[in-house]
């Protein structure tokens, strides 16, 4: 999880300085739809979700989500 975590701050610290999503996209090879979507609302959920359930069990939950939406 302490991965994602910082994942998630080192997005958020270039958003806060000015630097775009897509930009962001092109330095990891990835796209920007998919790169928005984790930041916005699946890396948030996780966060969220693994107070309420055991990270091994959410994780789980997640991979479907992500199955779901490819």
């Amino acid at each position: 999880m302490n991965n994602l975590q910082e994942f998630y701050r080192k997005i958020e610290y270039l958003r806060s300085n000015g630097v775009k999503m897509k930009e962001i996209a092109d330095w990891i090879d990835m796209a920007p739809s998919i790169l928005s979507s984790l930041y916005t609302t699946v890396l948030p959920n996780y966060f969220e979700g693994i107070k309420s359930y055991p990270p091994e069990e959410f994780l789980k939950i997640v991979h479907v989500f992500i199955f779901l939406i490819y």
